[in-house]
């Protein structure tokens, strides 16, 4: 006797399915869809210059620039010029706002023009300073570089923007010690910083041409020999444990020089300030031309 099929599953799975699929585009229009949104900052630059220094520099005053990302497009606002980085087309837009007027040039353009830039620079080089015939330009004296690296974050923080920045000092120092006509000084670069965790999108890689290597032992003096005032090069660090991927809000950089190289060089600081940061809406015109 043939048996009789059960048609009570089928019913079940059959009414499961239309149920399900009248309810995706319930809860589609249920379930919030993010808001695409944007990041922009306004930084300002400043100079603290010795007085001999602004006697000679009129305009050394400040700067300031806008910054917006979003996705994988930047735009760079510096008074009536403005920069758009369009990483999904592979190119850069130069505006000039005052003028009306814009240029475009793509990653590959960019690559081949800092490419034959710097050949003609290498050409340059090599036919102001060609290799000298019989006895080469010698280099009296010797000398010995040292180079350090310290980096100290401490327990300081502060409100900034609604954001919680914390403290560091960092400090490099380069020193020449040298005889005859090496030089002889010494260069400290002091930096102050209040910086948050990096929240903004990662930037898409913009092209860089290799850089030319250069030969162990400084670079050659007169006939390709070793430079004698690098004959010597030391150097250490010294960095405690932070987020390498940081977003600094607040930074004061003092640079001073002292000896014989830059005997009586005042020093000069220079104030990076993040003076407005916020996260708004997403708006397509602003990245485009």
């Amino acid at each position: 006797m043939p048996r009789r099929l059960n048609l009570l599953p089928f019913a079940l799975c059959a009414g499961l399915v239309a149920v399900t699929a009248a309810a995706v585009p319930l809860l589609a229009s249920v379930l919030p869809t993010p808001t695409p949104t944007q990041i922009r900052y306004t930084k300002s630059t400043t100079m603290d210059l010795p007085k001999v220094v602004q006697m000679f520099m009129h305009h050394a005053g400040s700067s300031s620039t806008t910054t917006t990302i979003a996705g994988e497009r930047a735009r760079i606002d510096n008074g009536d010029t403005s920069t758009i980085t369009e990483c999904d087309l592979q190119r850069m837009v130069h505006l000039d706002n005052k003028a009306k007027t814009y240029w475009v040039a793509s990653f590959d353009d960019m690559m081949k023009q800092m490419q034959a830039l710097m050949k003609q620079v290498q050409s340059q080089q090599s036919t102001s300073h060609p290799a000298p015939q019989g006895t080469p330009t010698k280099i009296n004296g010797t000398g010995d570089i040292d180079f350090s690296v310290s980096e100290i974050p401490d327990d300081q923080t502060q409100n900034l923007f609604g954001m919680t920045a914390h403290h560091l000092v960092s400090t490099v120092t380069m020193t020449a010690k040298g005889t005859g006509d090496c030089p002889n000084f010494s260069m400290t670069i002091k930096s102050d910083q209040w910086w948050v965790p990096n929240q903004l999108p990662k930037a898409c890689p913009l092209p860089r041409p290799p850089m030319p290597q250069q030969a162990a032992g400084g670079p050659p003096q007169g006939g390709g020999q070793p430079n004698p005032c690098m004959s010597k090069f030391g150097m250490q660090a010294q960095i405690k444990a932070h987020p390498a991927n940081r977003f600094v809000l607040k930074e004061a950089t003092t640079t001073t020089i002292n000896g014989s190289q830059g005997a009586g060089a005042p020093g000069f600081t220079m104030h990076e300030d993040v003076t407005a940061y916020a996260t708004t809406p997403y708006d397509a015109t602003i990245f485009d031309i």
